[in-house]
């Protein structure tokens, strides 16, 4: 049994990208309805503003920062301003940043980590900072939005992280307050890690410019709210000097059980002196129907791998959310995609965390139709492609055909059969979501068992986004059979006698397989290069444009 398997992985490492990105078509089908949203790395264009929180321990730097980030369409970002706890008016450097398709974020040269929310106009992520200390940054996306103070009415949940050194003031606070329409509030409740209940500020809240909120009497910190109306971020330094990071949530709508089930990616700050172990973490845990929480991943800024046990997650009719034996106390967004919350942890540190439905969970399928949108993948069952080897491979013929529907997962999927003169024959099962992205389900050998690819119906792994550009890139995993990475390098390459195609690089994290696939609109995969450019394969006739 373990031979058979090694085998099927050595196989699958060598061709696992060539059937992947086949250049075969897909069909519009029926199946489960999840939250719909894709990602890329053109998703960061625009001007984003910054909240960030620094911990430690001395001599390690601790403070906050805030600032506006601008990106363009392929992740190069240019910091505008800058302002800091210390008053030091040092502007970063530019940055490169990628967003991949399940939209992890992550930053060129830095250990930054970081997740994009389903509407695109957040992102949470952790990295360790140049001076040692540790980060927790919130990026919020704003456009030309108007806003008003009556923005403010409503009620509101605020948690709020503050870090420093003694006699700095270090721990955490969590409130409820009741806006009017003109910035005045009540406090409904508030409790601080210490157990006292005095509120952070005894003024009022107004809106000044473009969402920036004025808060009370304290003039050393930045408010902003984001362009939905329900978000705002702070940076302040409290009345101990101490530095503090606060996130306000807008309540409303009802809440139940099942709005906690799925998949969630965390990242948290802790903060307090030593030994309390100030540093971040991050990483994905699962909830089920009836509230038990498992992780399944975590990284820790200290390196330590243990994954924590597993807990009870109970949310009240308001959003409130609380861990069984914990002090946990955090509230979800009226979008159910996010939860902030506050905590000690067991070693005494004070936590925010901060946990985003999971963007695995984010595609919809809907009724069959005989033929799909997607333009780099078009077709339907009976269409075929026949392609000539060059190079290494030239005498050789492969032929790949839409063969039948077949459902995997209660998904209805086009069955391709692919022969291929050097790996033999083959299947795969691919389907194409609401919003024309290709995703492959299963694929098999033909003297091997069939490999799931999709362990779950709520992981789908991307073959094609709807609307590629340069400098997208995604990525896919086949249930520990290797990742494929994918990146768009131009919209107007030459295969043979197709012009103006597309061309996608394909490797493998690690290192090792590196190949490339041309795709021309309205045809599909025109030409694939393995390895390098000297030996592949060239599309010689196609049935499905009447080659």
């Amino acid at each position: 049994m373990n031979s058979e398997k090694l085998n099927i992985k050595g196989i699958i490492k060598r061709e696992l990208t060539n059937v992947a990105l086949i250049g075969i078509i897909l069909l519009h089908i029926a199946a489960f309805p999840v939250q719909a949203a894709m990602f890329a790395t053109s998703d960061l264009e625009g001007s984003w503003e910054i909240h960030m929180l620094t911990s430690g321990d001395y001599p390690k730097w601790r403070g906050w920062m805030y600032g506006t980030l601008n990106y363009d369409t392929i992740g190069n970002g240019k910091f505008t301003s800058v302002n800091r706890s210390d008053g030091d008016p040092f502007l970063p450097g530019n940055v490169k940043t990628a967003v991949s398709s399940f939209g992890v974020v992550t930053f060129t040269g830095t250990d930054f980590h970081g997740v994009m929310n389903s509407q695109k106009d957040m992102i949470v992520g952790v990295m360790t900072d140049g001076d040692g200390g540790y980060n927790l940054i919130i990026y919020t996306k704003h456009g030309t939005t108007t806003f008003n103070t009556s923005d403010l009415e409503r009620t509101w949940y605020a948690h709020v992280l503050n870090s420093g050194d003694a006699p700095q003031w270090v721990g955490w606070y969590y409130s409820t307050l009741d806006v009017d329409s003109d910035g005045d509030f009540t406090v409904l409740s508030c409790l601080n890690s210490d157990g006292s209940t005095d509120f952070w500020i005894d003024d009022s809240f107004s809106i000044i410019n473009k969402g920036v909120v004025s808060v009370g009497s304290n003039p050393s910190g930045h408010s902003r709210m984001n362009d939905n109306k329900d978000l705002i971020v702070t940076n302040l330094t409290d009345a101990s000097d101490g530095y503090a990071l606060g996130i306000l949530i807008k309540g409303g709508g009802e809440f139940t059980a099942g709005d906690l089930q799925g998949h969630w990616d965390f990242h948290s700050l802790t903060s307090g002196d030593f030994p309390q172990h100030p540093g971040w973490a991050h990483g994905t845990q699962t909830i089920d129907a009836d509230g038990n929480c498992s992780f399944t991943s975590i990284t820790r800024s200290n390196e330590i791998p243990t994954i924590p046990e597993e807990l009870t997650v109970a949310i009240s009719s308001s959003g409130v959310v609380t861990h069984a034996g914990t002090d946990f106390h955090g509230i979800m967004n009226s979008q159910k995609d996010m939860v902030v919350g506050v905590m000690t942890n067991p070693w005494g540190g004070y936590d925010m965390v901060i946990s985003v439905r999971g963007l695995r969970m984010i595609y919809s399928f809907a009724s069959c139709s005989a033929a799909c949108t997607n333009k780099y993948n078009p077709g339907a069952v009976g269409n075929s492609w026949t392609y000539d080897g060059f190079g290494e491979y030239s005498g050789y013929t492969k032929t790949v055909e839409v063969i039948s529907t077949e459902p995997v997962y209660g998904v209805n999927c086009l069955k391709m059969r692919i022969e291929d003169p050097v790996e033999g024959l083959r299947y795969a099962w691919i389907a194409e979501d609401m919003q024309g992205n290709a995703h492959i389900f299963k694929f098999q050998y033909e003297s091997q068992p069939s490999v799931q690819i999709n362990s779950d119906d709520d992981i789908p792994n991307i073959h094609m986004i709807a609307n590629p550009r340069v400098g997208d890139t995604w990525s896919r995993d086949f249930d520990g059979y290797g990742t494929a990475e994918f990146e768009v390098m131009s919209m107007d390459a030459t295969a043979g006698v197709y012009e103006n195609c597309m061309k996608v690089k394909v490797s493998y994290a690690g290192g090792g397989q590196v190949h490339a696939y041309y795709y021309k609109e309205g045809i599909g995969l025109v030409k694939e290069e393995r390895w390098d450019a000297s030996k592949g394969f060239i599309l010689k006739t196609s049935t499905q444009n009447g080659l």
